[in-house]
């Protein structure tokens, strides 16, 4: 839009607020925060529309106006950002006034972003008719994933055993709440009942009702040699096509998952190209890490129960995919397959990972790292390499302060040679290393998600070091990284 037009815009919008008795305020710019120019930057004056989720995002929150466009919204505040939440758990109808700050699309996303100061229900114009009842807030408690992959855990902590995952935007209902109301207990099905973290998913409904639960602290096991991974054998399902539809020509069982069928058919009544199969077990890991490997031609997709693994469903040389979790338990895997034309191969693996679970962490009380450290402690991984959701508390209450902190975690982890991509999302700032190498660098405040590749990293052990800093509101940072070959030239022998 072109710059008079949107002077024009906020003049009206200006004007509307002060003929219905609204107050005008601009959300604060923080250019210390964001790299966008000031001109670029413009003040939003009682902005209506109507909320939704914004799944995928580095916000939580759509609004959409009544030209359907989308702007997504970060509250100035974690107060402002509550009620955000809040009004947009009141239903998809509910009209919302905005104030604050507009930011053009490429700050953090390919949408427009509003850094919101203040936000209120509409008042509605007077009808003709009778004003429609409103939507009512749910009154049975639920939790909605709000990132691809939660983890469910046995009870409310990071220190109990994983029981499964959600995939985003999967809701379940609440049936228990932690005394600090910071887990809450799900039952999404008759044998899938676990604990989610508060900061991972979207809470609706009448949470007063919600009773504590009273849960044991987990065991400390003994350790022991991590045994392999208990094999069966796979379920085999031959499609006469690529999309798995239809019932199978063929149901078989496959010890493992390793085929190179060249430019022919994987069975005698099946086509040499177009065609399809999925593979089925139920595989019980022991507690500790394991690597998941995928090679293929053409297109593959792996689910660990419910979770999407790794997806490369697309036509293509030959190429790998490798993911490392850390599980325990009973799960579900899922593996399908298809073949488009030319060579077909499919060869899938999980193996444990053996190295050091543990990070080495450093806490001090102030956003720059500098000494002296107020507490130096070893912390276990989690599903990610390194996972941690403190919302708005400290990481060591009484010891490190809950805003103005930050952190450095050091750890070795097992490598093999490969190009890797890091990941990071982080509220606030965030610096990763690799053997001293810096890979990332978003060191700045608000939420953010940070990708960069590294080539040629050689097989074996290499150290990680993250760096963080909380300076205030929601404190939370993610850290994974995943290998990604393409185009591996020529297939192995059968």
């Amino acid at each position: 839009m072109k710059p008079f037009l949107w002077w024009a815009m906020g003049a009206i919008l200006a004007l509307t607020a002060v003929l219905s008795g609204h107050p005008l305020s601009v959300a604060a710019q923080q250019p210390d925060e964001v790299e966008t120019a000031t001109s670029d930057l413009l003040p939003i004056f009682a902005l209506p529309g109507t909320l939704q989720l914004a799944p995928g995002q580095p916000f939580e929150t759509y609004l959409i106006t009544a030209d359907d466009s989308a702007y997504g919204l970060v509250g100035e505040t974690a107060a402002v950002e509550a009620q955000i939440m809040a009004l947009r758990a009141r239903g998809p109808g509910l009209l919302v006034k905005v104030w604050g700050t507009l930011y053009p699309a490429g700050r953090l996303s390919d949408q427009p972003e509003i850094v919101v100061r203040f936000i209120e229900v509409a008042e509605p114009e007077a009808q003709p008719t009778p004003t429609p009842t409103p939507t009512p807030t749910p009154t049975v408690p639920t939790a909605r994933a709000q990132t691809p992959s939660v983890a469910v855990r046995s009870g409310p902590g990071p220190e109990f055993p994983l029981v499964g995952g959600l995939a985003a935007g999967q809701a379940c209902p609440i049936i228990g709440r932690n005394n600090q109301a910071t887990w809450w207990q799900i039952r999404c099905s008759a044998t899938f009942v676990g604990w989610v973290s508060d900061g991972d998913v979207e809470l609706a409904g009448n949470l007063g009702t919600v009773a504590v639960v009273p849960v044991q602290p987990p065991a400390t096991p003994t350790p022991t040699p991590t045994p392999p991974v208990s094999v069966t054998a796979w379920q085999a399902s031959y499609f006469p096509n690529r999309d798995l539809t239809g019932s199978p020509v063929l149901v078989t069982t496959v010890p493992a998952i390793d085929f190179n069928w060249g430019q022919g058919a994987p069975a005698a009544n099946l086509p040499a190209d177009n065609f399809s199969i999925r593979f089925e077990r139920v595989v019980s890991f022991p507690p500790g890490d394991y690597r998941f490997f995928l090679r293929v031609d053409d297109g593959a997709r792996v689910f660990l129960g419910d979770q999407l693994l790794m997806d490369t469903w697309q036509e293509g040389a030959a190429r790998e995919r490798e993911v490392v979790r850390r599980l325990a338990g009973d799960y579900p895997l899922r593996v399908e397959y298809f073949e488009a034309g030319g060579e077909a191969l499919l060869q899938f693996e999980v193996t444990p990972v053996a190295y050091s679970t543990d990070w080495q962490a450093t806490y001090y009380n102030n956003p720059g790292l500098q000494p002296p450290a107020v507490l130096s402690r070893t912390e276990p991984r989690g599903t990610f390499p390194l996972d941690r959701d403190w919302g708005l508390d400290s990481p060591a209450p009484g010891i490190v302060s809950s805003d103005d902190w930050s952190a450095r975690w050091v750890g070795r982890f097992l490598f093999e040679a490969g190009d890797y991509t890091f990941v990071a999302q982080s509220d606030d700032g965030v610096r990763v290393y690799i053997d001293g190498i810096q890979v990332i660098d978003a060191w700045r405040d608000g939420f953010q998600e940070t990708r960069n590749r590294f080539d040629a990293i050689g097989r074996g052990e290499h150290e990680i070091r993250v760096e963080y800093y909380e300076r205030g509101g929601t404190a939370r940072v993610r850290i994974w990284w995943y290998r990604e070959i393409e185009d591996l030239g020529p297939r192995l022998a059968p």
